[in-house]
């Protein structure tokens, strides 16, 4: 956590199990609040914040295919960070 009290970053890859059906691997991720949600398998709940970094290989399943995901799960914010075309769309 932060010393103004924001919450918990966290760098990866590493799984984030959002529901029994949904696991994705991550690279960049924020929760508020994080008691008992780390495990072996990997981290349990949905983040409150992700930070997707995309590339030619995952573009179109984390433009598309994850955005639907975080949705129904609901993400708070998401962010698509492409470093080739030099820009952030930032989704609620």
């Amino acid at each position: 956590m932060d010393e103004k009290g924001i919450g918990y970053v966290f760098g990866a890859p590493i799984d984030v199990i959002i529901s029994n059906d949904n696991v994705v691997s991550l690279r960049l991720f924020i929760y508020q609040k994080i008691e008992r949600l780390i495990k072996k398998k990997g981290i349990f709940g949905v983040p409150d914040m992700i930070i997707e970094i995309l590339s030619l290989s995952s573009h179109y399943r984390d433009t598309y295919e994850k955005k639907a995901i975080y949705e129904r799960a609901g993400v708070r914010e998401h962010w698509l960070v492409d470093p080739c075309m030099k820009t952030i769309e930032i989704r609620y």
